[in-house]
Parts: structure tokens; sequence; C-alpha cells
């Protein structure tokens, strides 16, 4: 059985922190170089960069897009995470801004400092961890419910730690309880499907995908999938971490920026082939999703 991560006393403090980090040398494991937890957060340009460890980029809500040095956009939906190898330089992109919480493992397999802790992970257990984190590098897989469930728990705990400071037995339970979540990942990537969820949800997916254009009911896209509304709505965001209604608004967007930059249209026009009622509802949405109007974004990549 994985350990039981303890629940923050007042679940309200959690959410006062909006971002937190623990290193391995906080929390005596050596083989660790950081976890980090964030609530609300909105994805943003980040620049190239690379690390000495293997990180493990985990979504719970929301999505968000990263760019890989080969030219590889990968898209991260909710409940699914990227294995980014040592290395290798990466960058998070631009995304539509809806609010994602986030988990992040960064880990070295080999100790950079033998005195630094004592490792729940034997050297054996870390080089079987590398070499399955080796087998989905730069690739996105989907979470099991039970992975979700404790990574979830570390990252609330993580948030946590920063309104008031771990206790000793806190702190070696966290330390166990991130090497679960490492071995939990590692074993995630002989037993996931590679970024799939359920056939009835990805047609869902081509369905809004190809309605983009026009006026979209969800009773209509549940109709068109076979399943009832209720359960509709719940699987989606199991399987995105997103409702169908955020998932259809950033496609839209998205549609929408390449729209701007491709072509000379209207903002009228794109606002009216996006399936949006007009103009100025367009602009409000995009405005509150991506920072600017439709008419800023086009002037500020200099069309």
């Amino acid at each position: 059985m994985p350990p039981r991560v303890p629940r923050p006393a007042a679940e309200r403090e959690v959410f006062e922190v909006r971002e937190a980090k623990l290193t391995g040398v906080d929390l005596g494991f050596p083989q660790l170089a950081y976890v980090t937890a964030t609530t609300d957060f909105l994805s943003s340009r980040v620049a190239w960069h690379s690390h000495d460890f293997w990180e493990v980029l985990m979504f719970f809500r929301g999505a968000a897009r990263y760019e890989l040095e080969d030219g590889i956009q990968v898209e991260v939906p909710g409940n699914h995470f990227l294995l980014v190898p040592p290395g290798f330089r990466h960058r998070g992109d631009n995304d539509v801004r809806l609010p994602c919480d986030f988990f992040a493992l960064g880990f070295f397999g080999k100790p950079p400092l033998a005195e630094c802790g004592h490792s729940p992970l034997s050297e054996w257990e870390s080089c079987w961890v590398v070499e399955q984190f080796g087998l989905g590098e730069k690739r996105v897989f989907s979470m099991s419910r039970s992975l979700m469930e404790q990574t979830e728990q570390l990252r609330r705990l993580v948030l946590a730690s920063q309104a008031q400071p771990l206790s000793h037995s806190q702190r070696a339970m966290l330390r166990h309880a991130v090497a679960w979540a490492l071995v939990q990942i590692a074993e995630n990537l002989g037993s996931c499907s590679q970024n799939t969820g359920s056939a009835r949800i990805s047609a869902a997916m081509t369905f809004l995908e190809t309605h983009m254009g026009r006026p979209v009911g969800m009773d209509a896209v549940a109709s068109a999938v076979g399943i009832p509304r209720k359960q509709f709505y719940s699987q989606f965001r199991q399987e995105t971490g997103m409702t169908p209604n955020d998932w259809l608004q950033r496609l839209r967007l998205r549609r929408a920026e390449e729209l701007l930059l491709s072509t000379n249209l209207t903002v009228e026009s794109i606002a009216l082939e996006l399936g949006y009622p007009g103009a100025a509802y367009f602009c409000r949405v995009f405005r509150k999703y991506l920072g600017s109007t439709p008419g800023q974004f086009r002037r500020d990549a200099g069309r």
C-alpha cells in the first residue's frame, strides 16, 4: 500500500498559497531535485532551458502546451503528465488562460550529494525508475486513478508546507510518498496509453473540433457520442482536466490566433467563422483568455 499522505489541517490555508517548492535537501532525499506545486496556475511563455535531471510535469486541471527542441509541440491536458529527459531543451508556450492545477518532480536518479540525506529508494530502484522514464521521454501519458489521487494529495501538502513548517513526521511521510509517486509514474509508462482517453471522449473532441464554427450545445455532443449528459461532463473532465465548454473555447481561440496571424480577415469575419455571435463578444472572450484584444494581438505580431 502507498504511504498515506496526511491532509492539511485547514484546507483553506492550502489555497492561500498559489505556488510552493521543496528541494531534495529540504526532504532529505538525495536523488530528488525538487517538487513544486501550484494552484490556479496560468501558463505563459518560458525561455528555452534544460536540466541535469528528469522532469515530470503533471496537470490536474486545465492544460498546457510545451515546445521541445526537436520542433515537436506537445499538449498536456489535465490528468496527464509529460516526461522531459536530462539535458533536453524545452520551453513552456503561451496558452489560453484557463487556470491549471500543476505538480512537478525533478529526479536525478543518482544522488549528487551523498551526505544530503537517506533516500527511501535504493540505488537499484532509482536506476529502474530512470530506465522506465527512458521508455516514455518527450511523450504525454494519462495518469491512473491511484496516481492521480496520490499526487493530488502531494500537491496539496507541498502547498500547505508554505503556510506552516513541516513537522518531522510530515517531512518523513512526504519523502516516502514522493518516492512512491516516482515508482507509480514509472509503472504507469507500461500500463497507460500515451495521451489517449476513451473512444467516446476522443469522439467528442473530434465533434467539437469539426463543429467549432457554429453554436454547439453540449447536449448535442453528449447525444452524438452516446453518453448521458451528466456522465459526459464528468468523464470529459476526468480525462482532460477541463469541461467540454473550456475545451471548445480553447479550440476556438487557438484557431482565432492562427487566422489573425495568417489571414487578412476582419475581426468580425473571424468571430462569425468561429461561431461567436459578433465581434464585440469575441473581443471580450479573446481579451479574457489571451490578455489582449484581437487587434492588439495582430499588431503585436507585426501584422
